[in-house]
């Protein structure tokens, strides 16, 4: 189910503020919001409280059938040696290619997703601490190979 922040934001924030984790996490992995509130709900998160949504990484791929390379964790300085510049969300995408990541600015995170920043911090100048590309996991469908319609091992 692919969501824009746009979109989820009209009701995300009812009842349950701080939830950026949530709504990153439904745009990036194309899931609805509120199954991915249950299930981080399972996983320890408190209503209207953050996530540390890093520290269940591994459980959130595996769950949503995607894969994910951590790039930078809580470094800014680090984002600046790679990128050799501050990275923020109003230059994020010039630097990144299309894929989609999770990205952190201090205690906060979004995703962005085919070049475009899905948060309400689109356009600002946080600092970039935290970029992790996730994609989904292929699979490849079972090829069964015919037999030939004729036999050349008589020839």
């Amino acid at each position: 189910m692919k969501q824009t922040y746009n979109e989820i934001r009209k009701f995300a924030y009812d009842g349950d503020k701080n939830c950026c984790t949530v709504i990153a996490t439904a745009v990036a992995f194309e899931q609805p919001f509120k199954e991915v509130q249950s299930y981080f709900f399972k996983l320890g998160r408190k209503r209207n409280r953050g996530f540390a949504i890093y520290n269940y990484m591994n459980e959130i791929c595996k769950k949503y059938k995607y894969k994910h390379e951590i790039i930078t964790l809580y470094d800014k300085d680090e984002v600046r040696e790679i990128f050799g510049v501050g990275l923020t969300p109003n230059n994020v995408a010039d630097y990144l290619d299309l894929s989609t990541y999770l990205i952190g600015v201090n205690e906060h995170i979004f995703t962005l997703k085919n070049g475009i920043v899905e948060d309400w911090t689109k356009g600002r100048k946080h600092q970039v601490e935290t970029i992790i590309r996730v994609e989904p996991i292929k699979k490849v469908r079972d090829l069964t190979i015919s037999k030939p319609k004729f036999d050349f091992t008589q020839f």
